[in-house]
Parts: C-alpha cells; structure tokens; sequence
C-alpha cells in the first residue's frame, strides 16, 4: 500500500483540498495486518464526488492506481462516525496529540446509550482525568458498522506500559468496590461485548491534523 498512496493517492488528496489523513496500522498483540485511515467528511455530498485521482489527475489514472491496490487488500469495510457530544475529553489539539506513536481503540455495541453516555460522563471521565489521561474521544458510528457502536480512543505514549501499568480506574485512586460498581453500570449498556486494538501512527502515509474534533470522520 505504502508506495502507491505516496506517490499518487496522498498527492491527489492534497491537490484536491483533503485537508488531513491520519493511517494507522495495527500492532502489538495483533495478529493480522489492518491498517485504518481516518479523513474528514464535511457532508454527505463528498460521497458522490469522484475519487480524489480523478478529481486530481483523470479517470484512467484513478483506475490504475485503484487496480494497482486492489492486489493489496484482502477484506475493507468503511464507516462514518461522529464524535459524541460532552463525551471526549481534548486538552491538547496539536498534532503531538493526533501523531501518538500509538492509539488503543476500544469498540462498544449497541445498548442502552442514555445510560452509557452517563457512566462515561460521570464515572469514567472523572477518573480518567485523575488518572492524567490528556486526550480521549468517543465517536458514535452512523454508517458501515454496528448501528450505535461507540469507538473510544486514546492516544498512548508506549505500547509496553499500557498492559502492565495498574487500570486507569486503579491509578484514578477508585477502590474495588467503586471500580465494580462502575464496571458492573458500564456492562449493562453492553448489548455485544466489546473488542480493543492498539494501533501505531505511520507518519509516511499520513499529513495534516484534524485541529478541532467537531467533523464528520
């Protein structure tokens, strides 16, 4: 993926006024290769737009770059999100920020929303802070996943101290009664579960920062 997106697609998306792309590709424990692209949508309308190397260039070169990466993918899937109001908590909106070496992103399904969006601002969201958590966002898919899922996210320094370090609701100070209170609250939203993947910032396939949070993703 990487030379063709370099050296044709990131160009075409820079000329045609994409103004950021984020590309992350998974680490750690993972055990296949995904890499996840993130970029603004403004309105709905962009989707009826040609691609962004027939914007950029013409039509034929759109087909030879996309015949090019067909060969590279096994399996994609899009999605449209929204950051969820009063849910995020963004100290910081430098690149710093968006450029993390690495980002852990836990998915949650549909179930009770009211009552997951009060135990998020009420119980995780002070003890985040507590715990020195600078930047954590939640975005509510509308379109290509789980209807309602949430995908909360946060930018880590390291990827080794994330599984070793004591949970943030421990370094908040919570005792394990209140830790079993707000984890017993947060399951009862749960209609399927929930999956976390640690993903790492690929500089080389990404340009620009989102600034503020408040675009269609």
């Amino acid at each position: 993926m990487g030379g063709s997106a370099e050296e044709e697609l990131i160009p075409a998306q820079r000329k045609a006024g994409l103004p950021w792309r984020h590309t992350l590709g998974n680490g750690g424990r993972a055990r296949a290769s995904r890499t996840r692209l993130h970029r603004p949508l403004a309105n709905y309308a962009q989707l009826d737009m040609p691609g962004f190397i027939t914007r950029a260039v013409n039509a034929e070169a759109n087909a030879n770059y996309n015949a090019k990466i067909r060969q590279t993918i096994e399996s994609q899937r899009q999605s449209i999100a929204n950051p969820a109001d009063g849910l995020e908590h963004p100290e910081q909106r430098d690149d710093d920020c968006w450029r993390s070496r690495w980002c852990r992103a836990s998915s949650f399904f549909r179930g009770r929303a009211t009552t997951f969006a009060a135990s998020m601002r009420e119980d995780y969201l002070p003890a985040y802070k507590k715990a020195g958590v600078k930047d954590y966002w939640v975005f509510t898919t509308n379109q290509g996943g789980p209807g309602g899922e949430r995908v909360l996210v946060r930018p880590i320094a390291k990827y080794g101290p994330t599984w070793t370090s004591p949970g943030l609701l421990v370094q908040a100070g919570l005792s394990q009664e209140q830790q079993d209170k707000i984890g017993a609250r947060r399951n009862a939203t749960l209609a399927n579960g929930a999956r976390t993947e640690v993903y790492r910032f690929i500089p080389e396939l990404s340009y620009g920062s989102p600034g503020q949070v408040r675009q269609t993703n």
